[in-house]
């Protein structure tokens, strides 16, 4: 999931430098094709930071649903003493 997260949140800084770029860009004459390639960029940045929100999202709550069994689980586990023995417990042998 770090690496996920990591890979994310490149994305959403790439994506602030392409608006930043198109900020600087829309004041520009001549610059029509170099927008269009930043607009393209994107808007397929965009769509991957889209895909893995959706991602983490969907890993986060299986993580969560997870934890809450494995909690359930361990409250309802009961522990026993075992079993008496018939007589005392035997004694290692020395190293």
């Amino acid at each position: 999931m770090a690496e996920l997260r990591d890979r994310h949140d490149d994305l959403v800084r790439r994506t602030s430098e392409l608006r930043a770029s198109l900020g600087t860009l829309q004041k520009t004459r001549g610059a029509s094709p170099l927008r269009q390639k930043l607009l393209d960029r994107l808007g397929k940045a965009t769509e991957q930071v889209d895909e893995l929100s959706r991602t983490l999202v969907d890993r986060g709550a299986k993580a969560a649903e997870l934890r809450a069994t494995l909690e359930d689980s361990i409250r309802d586990l009961e522990l026993t003493a075992p079993a008496a023995t018939a007589g005392p417990l035997p004694v290692p042998a020395p190293f």
